[in-house]
């Protein structure tokens, strides 16, 4: 056999293949077409009972009962809908979803799914057994917060947030710094689901302001700073000044700022003194601004003076969030230095701008 007919042979072969990868891919595009055309046939009669449930309007639970009803095949239809839709709403319109999606056996796939050899299949097990708030299922949740998949523990801590046991609590900080080379929880996924527990998981926060590792007090501090645990008021008081790292201090003066009384006016003065880092000194005078307490109006006031133009700024617009006498120190302040009266007229401009503005 020649050069040139073995060339012949092997185009045509080439070609041969290349046609038969044409097909194929036609044929899957037509049987992905005919199936998505099926299953939309399908569920069209279904849509408007999904609808009803979802808006409320199902008071006699027809709607819902129907679709508990539904064959295997439309409700593999209108599946993807309904738990889309459970997403979206609360109250009784999703407890009626929720029945719905267990008639079918979803949740006790889901809760098989958690031990899949597939990550994707736990995966999505992890998200529906958070969304119909499976208390059943937490602590298979908590496990997944070290199961060697990120997209898995990401889930699962979201999962453990919507269904809100505070047991999980602890667990869930653990599982912030990561272990064995995993990647720890992102701390906003942690603090959300933290957050969304309520007041029974101060113990776990305290422990957490304690914690050797920085990511972990990070997340408890951002936790007492956006909930009601009075216990971490005091913790973050001690805390302050001891913390090696600088962020999460900033962190604690902003929490002090929103949470904090009268006695953390001080504290928090003593905070903007120039051998401070800048950005703590920033972060002190942005805390007593939101503090609000006239106490700290002499300090503020010193504070325009500064030799940093940007933390003077920030002294005056602090003034003008305590309001009241903290004013007339303002006006007062324009007929100072020039520097001074600038930074004090820019600060009564904004404030009368946001006064216009309204709330």
């Amino acid at each position: 056999m020649n050069a040139h007919l073995l060339l012949l042979l092997t185009l045509a072969a080439l070609s041969v293949g290349c046609g038969l990868l044409v097909t194929a891919t036609v044929a899957a595009k037509i049987r992905r077409s005919l199936r998505s055309r099926t299953l939309a046939r399908l569920a069209a009669p279904q849509r408007r009972l999904v609808l009803e449930v979802a808006s409320g309007e199902d008071e006699d639970d027809l709607a819902a009962d129907e679709l508990a009803a539904l064959p295997r095949r439309e409700w593999a239809s209108i599946r993807a809908a309904v738990i889309a839709m459970l997403s979206k709403v609360r109250g009784a319109p999703a407890a009626s979803l929720v029945r719905v999606i267990g008639a079918h056996g979803e949740v006790e796939a889901a809760r098989s799914a958690l031990g899949a050899r597939s990550s994707l299949r736990r995966a999505r097990g992890a998200h529906l057994l958070g969304l119909v708030r499976d208390e059943a299922s937490v602590p298979a949740l908590m496990t997944l917060l070290s199961d060697p998949a990120d997209d898995v523990r990401f889930v699962a801590a979201r999962s453990l947030g919507y269904i809100g046991d505070p047991i999980a609590a602890a667990t869930l900080l653990s599982a912030v710094p990561g272990d064995g080379g995993r990647v720890g929880l992102p701390s906003w996924v942690a603090a959300e689901a933290l957050l969304a527990m309520g007041p029974q998981i101060e113990p776990a926060i305290l422990a957490g302001l304690l914690h050797r590792d920085p990511r972990v007090r990070d997340v408890a501090v951002t936790v007492a700073a956006h909930s009601s645990l009075p216990g971490t008021i005091g913790m973050l008081r001690s805390r302050l000044g001891v913390e090696p790292e600088d962020d999460i201090r900033v962190a604690m003066i902003a929490a002090l700022g929103r949470l904090g009384e009268q006695e953390d006016v001080e504290r928090l003065a003593k905070l903007t003194a120039l051998a401070e880092p800048m950005t703590l000194r920033r972060a002190a005078v942005r805390a007593l601004g939101e503090l609000g307490d006239t106490e700290a109006i002499p300090a503020l006031r010193i504070l325009m003076e500064d030799g940093d133009r940007a933390l003077a700024a920030l002294a005056a617009q602090a003034l003008t969030q305590i309001g009241g006498r903290a004013f007339e120190v303002l006006h007062a302040a324009r007929a100072h230095g020039r520097d001074v009266a600038r930074i004090a007229s820019a600060a009564l401009h904004l404030a009368s701008l946001r006064e216009m503005s309204g709330p």
